[in-house]
């Protein structure tokens, strides 16, 4: 019996010790369990919180109390009223709501609410919030986690200003530019692209491929770019042209730059409306075309000059005037030395003239008009225009006109001019022009001499000053071309105010538009006829008179002749009465 006893009490301490033994390990564990959770809590800056919605009594870990800066030891956090210690003024009255929220539903909830640590920095935590059921559904506490998330927030607050920044930059880029995804759906559009295609963002952006948009010649090769650069096969172009269609029907070239945002499938492109340089270059190749017809027809010889001293362009009349062998298309290409060394000796002194053009061409002025002696008696009128684009160098353009005929008849009319010149100014009749003004413009010596004055003096003077006071023939009255007037005894009046007597002609001159230009007068000095009219009258006068005296006398004979036959014949009647 006392064995047994014995033996049981044995067994009992075995399994005591046993009993401790696992209570040793269970707590060893638990604490590893513990050490873990509070490493986790640590590592994850997070922590649990449960409280008692009846008697508002909280329960924080270590981790929790860590996040919000408190030591557990003071208790100065000791109910959930205390929670407003450690709230944003500005988030107390939505954690209260929320906590309402969940004792009054019975539905759980997560919010993020700001909360201040001792040293005046500010935090977010993530609250998870689960409510505690009794049998009865009836809510008798709240269970969660709060997460510190401040780096959380700071991250996300940066992502959503660097967001804000190229979304800003995004639309604002100036130029059309939209982001699609692999299937090239447009996923996002700027206003740019709106303004180019015609449809606004809500038609575009999630609902819109941008296939939709390329006109159907173009689409394949867009489409190859498009796989290419979604699975990094190859090397796509980043820069290339297509047409595009935008709402109204309307065909756009375009220019695109597109490129695969890194770490997405996505692709940004870049569109730039092609339309209006398509346009100005339809029309320079128009101008060009044009300027290259004139001046392939024209007179003159043409060459044109690169700024690297090739020969860009020589008309056929070029090769002409220099007798050249070679055609315009085949002289092109040449350098400046090499034609100038097929064209020198056409010049009437060559290598004087070699010289003058490079040293026209090294001052890079325009030379106009300058005169050139070329071989076999010809003349040429050379002009040099260095092109210049702002103040950049371009080439440089030479004409040469043939003006051997127009000087043989500039030499011609020169001598013509000085044989009607000399004849106008010997001529015996005196000879003037006055513009539409009535000022003298031209005279001739005669002219001036006839009126005692000289050239100068009467120059650029008024007609007016010359005539006398009651002449007007001068005087503005709409002109008829091929109007010739004769005035005779016309009064002119000399340097000392006497009358010139002259028979004047006039004819009014013309431009080669026909407009009126003046006056045309030649003056025929009449005044010795003049005197000798005066003279006859004179004489006539006289004669006159003394006829007139005869008369007189003739007549006062006649009376006494009658008077006396009329005395007779009344005596020889009262004779006859008597008898």
């Amino acid at each position: 019996m006392a064995n047994k006893a014995k033996n049981i009490a044995s067994n009992l301490e075995l399994e005591l010790n046993e009993a401790n033994e696992k209570i040793k390990r269970l707590e060893t564990a638990l604490q590893e369990i513990e050490n873990k959770f509070n490493d986790a809590e640590s590592i994850a800056n997070f922590g649990f919180f449960e409280l008692d919605t009846e008697t508002f009594s909280r329960t924080w870990t270590a981790g929790l109390f860590k996040i919000v800066g408190c030591d557990p030891e003071y208790g100065q956090l000791q109910d959930y009223y205390d929670n407003k210690k450690i709230m944003h003024p500005d988030d107390w009255d939505y954690f209260y709501n929320v906590t309402q929220t969940i004792i009054g539903t019975g539905k759980g909830a997560e919010i993020d609410v700001r909360a201040i640590k001792p040293d005046g920095s500010i935090i977010f935590i993530h609250i998870v919030a689960k409510p505690k059921l009794d049998e009865n559904k009836k809510v008798i506490g709240i269970n969660g986690t709060a997460q510190d998330i401040t780096y959380l927030k700071k991250i996300e607050n940066d992502l959503k200003k660097s967001e804000t920044f190229y979304k800003t930059l995004f639309e604002n880029t100036g130029t059309a530019s939209i982001i699609i995804d692999e299937d090239a759906t447009i996923i996002m559009a700027n206003t740019q692209f709106e303004k180019l295609s015609g449809y606004s963002k809500e038609e575009l952006e999630n609902k819109m491929s941008s296939k939709e948009m390329v006109f159907k010649e173009d689409l394949e090769r867009l489409e190859k770019y498009h796989y290419m650069r979604i699975n990094n096969v190859g090397n796509p172009p980043e820069s290339y042209e297509a047409k595009l269609i935008d709402k109204n029907g309307n065909m756009r070239f375009a220019l695109i730059n597109a490129a695969i945002i890194p770490g997405t499938k996505y692709i940004i492109a870049s569109i730039t409306d092609l339309n209006e340089l398509k346009i100005a270059e339809e029309t320079l190749q128009t101008t060009l075309i044009r300027f290259y017809t004139i001046l392939r027809n024209m007179r003159a010889s043409v060459l044109l000059v690169t700024k690297e001293n090739v020969i860009e362009f020589a008309n056929p009349a070029f090769c002409e005037y220099f007798g050249l062998n070679e055609s315009p298309k085949d002289l092109r290409g040449l350098t400046a030395s090499e034609i100038i060394n097929k064209i020198k000796n056409a010049y009437q002194y060559p290598e004087e003239e070699v010289s003058h053009i490079h040293e026209i061409v090294s001052q890079r002025q325009p030379v106009m008009g300058e005169e050139i002696p070329m071989f076999g008696e010809r003349t040429c009128l050379r002009d040099f225009i260095p092109i210049f684009v702002g103040e950049k160098l371009y080439g440089r353009l030479w004409l040469h006109l043939d003006i051997t005929e127009r000087k043989k008849m500039e030499k011609e009319l020169a001598d013509s001019e000085r044989r009607y010149r000399h004849m106008v100014e010997k001529a015996a009749a005196g000879m003037f022009i006055l513009d539409e003004n009535g000022i003298i413009k031209y005279l001739n010596e005669h002219m001036a001499q006839a009126l005692d004055y000289k050239k100068n003096e009467m120059l650029n003077k008024h007609i007016k000053s010359f005539v006398d006071e009651n002449e007007d023939f001068y005087r503005y009255r709409k002109p008829v071309e091929i109007q010739i007037e004769r005035y005779n005894w016309f009064k002119f009046l000399n340097k000392e105010k006497n009358v010139f007597w002259s028979n004047l002609t006039i004819s009014p001159t013309f431009n080669y538009k026909k407009e009126y230009t003046g006056l045309l007068g030649i003056v025929t000095d009449i005044n010795m006829q003049k005197g000798l009219e005066e003279a006859f009258l004179e004489r006539e006068e006289i004669l006159t008179d003394i006829i007139y005296d005869m008369m007189e006398m003739l007549n006062s004979t006649a009376k006494d002749k009658d008077y006396e036959l009329n005395k007779n014949e009344v005596s020889n009647h009262e004779d006859l009465s008597n008898n």
